[in-house]
């Protein structure tokens, strides 16, 4: 749960109403779709307990990742190329939905991939007062017209 707002302006007051949001993610879209699945039934089973109503909706989904090697490997070549070797690291685990995922979702026959770059991102991302090392955006595009260039060669 990331938001929860109620009218009450003690603590100690049970709410009559209140509005929440859940923001839900999973390493595949099988698995959202389970949890969309297991979220409804909780609800629907929370209803018929306490004998309360509660509206609900899903406003918005993300897709997960999809594995793509083909464009894996042309980005872990480029990454190569430009920053050495030694700077590639193995593929993480995407822990859920990201708005560039759309790309492949809606288009499962490109080929894409998504290149994690560090650049001392201090305190966190989306954080207020996030700052990170701009030169990271100069090897970063270095990275992507290598990956498009080697794309085309092929």
């Amino acid at each position: 749960m990331t938001q929860f707002e109620t009218n009450n302006k003690a603590s100690n007051v049970i709410p009559e109403t209140a509005v929440f949001a859940i923001d839900a993610r999973a390493q595949s879209n099988d698995v959202m779709n389970e949890l969309n699945r297991l979220t409804k039934e909780a609800f629907e089973q929370t209803m018929e307990q306490t004998e309360t109503s509660i509206s609900w909706s899903a406003e918005e989904f993300v897709p997960a990742a999809t594995l793509n090697e083909k464009a894996i490997k042309l980005a872990e070549a480029a990454i190569a190329d430009i920053l050495g070797k030694e700077n590639v690291v193995p593929v993480c685990v995407s822990q859920g939905g990201e708005d560039f995922h759309f790309y492949t979702a809606e288009n499962p026959d490109i080929t894409a991939t998504m290149i994690g770059l560090g650049c001392d991102l201090t305190p966190g991302l989306h954080h207020p007062d996030m700052k990170f090392n701009l030169r990271a955006l100069i090897y970063g595009t270095k990275i992507l017209i290598n990956t498009v260039m080697m794309a085309a060669e092929e």
